[in-house]
């Protein structure tokens, strides 16, 4: 079995099996997956996304709230009407 080196985020440089379950594909890259596992990945994201939600001023924050809850009434409108 084929293996990738991804670089890390957060675990360090790590070794796991190349293949879809554990890379994102990226067509633009030889071999055709992403650099960063997914749970790199997915670190990297959440550790971004707190980092910006803490830099918001309180109305900024408080807009953030409202688009949330009206975009997750959109969603499930849309997955109730799919059923």
């Amino acid at each position: 079995m084929e293996t990738k080196r991804c670089p890390g985020f957060g675990r360090g440089p790590h070794t796991l099996p190349a293949n879809l379950e554990n890379f994102d594909a990226d067509k633009d890259r030889a071999g055709g997956l992403g650099a960063h596992c997914k749970d790199c990945r997915r670190a990297y994201k959440r550790m971004r996304k707190a980092e910006w939600k803490k830099n918001l001023s309180p109305a900024e924050q408080a807009a953030e709230k409202v688009y949330q809850a009206e975009y997750y009434k959109r969603i499930l409108k849309a997955r109730r009407a799919k059923q």
